[in-house]
This record gives structure tokens, C-alpha cells and sequence, in this order.
């Protein structure tokens, strides 16, 4: 039932994010090996995991939200609430084609969900995001 709770209200959530919440939520201040399975095993009984270019696992609600995914989630209170990392590249995707074309768009992606500081991996990824949008 958690596990059900927090994909519906978190989904993309990374497959490991979700093992924490999971963990978290009995009480346990680490997520051991044992717990990430146990997680991923019923997150995958119920829900579409979907690895990325990058090879993170992300859970979906279903296929089809990852395939027309039509929203993304900024921090409802303007904290950043996600690292870039813990971002779904099909929600990056639809930040880039929402932001204009400023000087940096990377960084205009990363403000979106109230990120200040873009480090060189997490601008690697959002690049990434960019460079799918410009292909399509």
C-alpha cells in the first residue's frame, strides 16, 4: 500500500528514491540492500520501471505516462526539493521545450525546479534533455 501511495503521488520517482521513502516510512534510517529489493520487487509487480539513457531506474505509474508524459512537478514551495539526477529525462524534456531559448537553457531548466547551482554532471544530464528535444 505505501509503495502504491507514493508512486501515484511521486511518480517518476527513481527506483532507489522510492526504496527510501519506503524505509523512511517504517522507521528505518538506512535503505540496506535487502529493503531496495523488497521495494523494487513490488514497485515492479504493479508499475512500469523504465531505465533511462543514463541507466537509472525510474518507476511510472504505467508505460503510457512515460511515453506522454504531459506535466512535470516544480517544488511547490520554492525549495528544490529534487536533485537534477532524481528527475526523469522525459520531465527535463518537457522543461526544455517550455523554457525560451535564453543564453543557457540548462540552467533555465534547473531553475524551474529551483535548482540554483547546475554541477557539471547534473548539466551533463540536462543537456542531454536539450539535445532530445532539438532531435524531435
Amino acid at each position: 500500500e505505501l509503495v502504491r501511495i507514493a508512486v501515484e503521488t511521486e511518480a517518476p520517482i527513481r527506483e532507489d528514491q522510492l526504496a527510501t521513502i519506503i524505509a523512511r516510512e517504517h522507521g528505518f534510517a538506512r535503505t540496506g540492500r535487502l529493503i531496495r529489493e523488497r521495494v523494487s520487487e513490488m514497485a515492479r509487480r504493479s508499475f512500469a520501471i523504465v531505465e533511462d539513457e543514463e541507466e537509472q531506474a525510474f518507476v511510472w505509474i504505467d508505460e503510457s505516462q512515460a511515453l506522454q508524459l504531459e506535466e512535470y512537478r516544480v517544488p511547490p514551495n520554492g525549495n528544490a526539493e529534487r536533485s537534477i539526477d532524481q528527475i526523469a529525462l522525459p520531465e527535463l524534456m518537457l522543461v526544455a521545450r517550455a523554457v525560451d531559448d535564453s543564453d543557457d537553457r540548462a540552467i533555465a531548466v534547473a531553475r524551474t525546479f529551483a535548482i540554483l547551482r547546475l554541477r557539471k554532471d547534473a548539466r551533463r544530464r540536462v543537456e542531454l534533455a536539450i539535445q532530445k528535444v532539438a532531435r524531435q
